[in-house]
Formats: C-alpha cells, sequence, structure tokens
C-alpha cells in the first residue's frame, strides 16, 4: 500500500488550475479518463474540429507534458519518439511502446507499485470511445485562444501520473491519428518530428518557450 500511495501522489512538477483560470473559454476540450483502457472525448466532437486545431492540440499537449514530466522521462520519451516517428506508420501500439521506455525509468519501489496498482499489472494502454469511468485518473486537456496564438489549460486529478502521463502521448498520439485522413497523417507526424527535434533539455523549465515552439510548429507546411 505505501509503494502504491508513493507511486500515486509522485512529486511531479505541474500545474493544476482548477478554481478561477480553470479555462472556462475553449475553443475544444479533451477528457481522458483512465480504466482498464483510457476512454477520451471531445467538446466539440470531432466532427466538428479542424484536422489543424486536432494536429495544434497534440503539439500544445507535447508542451505542457514536456514541462510538468518527470525529469527522468525528458530524454527517454523525446529520443524514442522521434526515431520511432521516423518509422513505420503503424500506431497501434504506440502507448504500450511508450510504456516500456517509461518502465526501464522507474525505480523498484515503483515498479512494484505499478504491479500492485493496475489490474493484472497492465495500465491503460489502448484508447477507447466507449465511455468508462475514471478508476485511475481523470484528465482535461483544454486548447483556448486564436489563430494568432493558442494556449493550453491542464487539470489533473490525483492519479498514477508517472505512468499515466507519459502514457497519455501515445494515446492522444493514436487517436488524433486515427481522425486524420491520409494527407494530414503525413502532416502530423512531419510536425510533431520537428517540434520534438527542436526541443532542448534546459525547455522543461519554460512552459512560455515550450508552448510558442508549439504554435510556430503548427503553422510549419
Amino acid at each position: 500500500m505505501k509503494q502504491i500511495i508513493a507511486l500515486i501522489f509522485s512529486p511531479i512538477i505541474y500545474l493544476m488550475n482548477v478554481f478561477f483560470n480553470a479555462g472556462k473559454n475553449y475553443i475544444v476540450k479533451y477528457t481522458f479518463n483512465f480504466s482498464a483502457v483510457c476512454y477520451i472525448e471531445s467538446d466539440p466532437d470531432n466532427d466538428n474540429i479542424s484536422s489543424n486545431i486536432l494536429i495544434t492540440s497534440y503539439l500544445l499537449f507535447l508542451a505542457r507534458f514536456f514541462y510538468i514530466c518527470d525529469e527522468r522521462q525528458f530524454i527517454p520519451i523525446s529520443n524514442f519518439m522521434i526515431s520511432r516517428l521516423s518509422g513505420d506508420d503503424n500506431y497501434d501500439e504506440f502507448s504500450n511502446e511508450i510504456y516500456d521506455v517509461i518502465y526501464n525509468t522507474l525505480n523498484d519501489q515503483e515498479k512494484s507499485a505499478v504491479h500492485g496498482l493496475f489490474f493484472l499489472g497492465v495500465p491503460p494502454i489502448y484508447y477507447s470511445n466507449e465511455k468508462s469511468d475514471a478508476r485511475y485518473g481523470k484528465y482535461e486537456f483544454r486548447i483556448n485562444g486564436t489563430d494568432g496564438g493558442y494556449g493550453h489549460v491542464f487539470i489533473m486529478s490525483p492519479g498514477a501520473d508517472v505512468i499515466l502521463l507519459p502514457l497519455t502521448l501515445g494515446l492522444f498520439y493514436q487517436y488524433i491519428y486515427d481522425k486524420l485522413n491520409h494527407n494530414d497523417k503525413l502532416i502530423f507526424i512531419k510536425k510533431v518530428s520537428k517540434y520534438l527535434e527542436s526541443l532542448f533539455i534546459d525547455d522543461r523549465n519554460d512552459l512560455s518557450r515550450l508552448t510558442i515552439l508549439a504554435n510556430k510548429t503548427s503553422k510549419l507546411i
């Protein structure tokens, strides 16, 4: 039990805009409910979200991730994704592959906690369009602003964020990728790769720079 509690309340640096600055006015909001799988929902629904907003949403999520992630994950995740996105275009196991990367960064106590927390020791590595509860945690990611520059608000419930946060990189990537047509898929891969290749380790301390880089990358042709 102590190991599980230690994992759930792992000292990840993050911002929780829950009350007065909760981003009530947004262009799109994504909700992630973590159970055996991760249920992802968007508001408005995907049919009313442009491909540009979908791609920009992911770039902004990358900015948020690299700002708040466990410091052990920054380089392994960025290196893995750069390499992976230059390979084949089958992303059905993308979250599972990311999980393999982050599992190797955990200490023995954290690894033991993972096996005790998740059913059969397996965290949610697939997303679903079928609504489910938030057994292991819930995230909300909101995009606001205009074409001149988009901002983002991220709300996290207490959970095993050292695991769920990087898994969301893969789950959200798969979700966005599946919504795009063939040409937009290629643009998506190109822009995400460009963003990752432009990162420096010192960027993790500057959310403003990470966000500006996401906005700049989203405008590339």
